[in-house]
């Protein structure tokens, strides 16, 4: 494995070079809906709400990502 990022409820964050291109797991305990977007702005997203690898077609990178109850742009 490489480095976590680790995101709380509520907040947004904007990929950093050094792992958005990388293999992901989702570990979402709580439920709750986390918003990841392959493209900026918030483009090509797609809302998970299970713990899980992420694919994205085409080997697209994650832009961002936003956690919350009702999470989204």
């Amino acid at each position: 494995g490489g480095p976590s990022v680790c995101v709380s409820e509520g907040e947004r964050l904007h990929a950093d070079a050094d792992w958005a291109d990388r293999a992901f797991i989702l570990r979402n305990p709580a439920g709750l809906e986390v918003t990841i977007c392959s493209d900026a702005p918030y483009r090509d997203c797609r809302v998970f709400v299970r713990s899980g690898p992420l694919h994205f077609d085409g080997g697209r990178s994650v832009a961002s990502i936003s956690v919350g109850p009702t999470a989204g742009y």
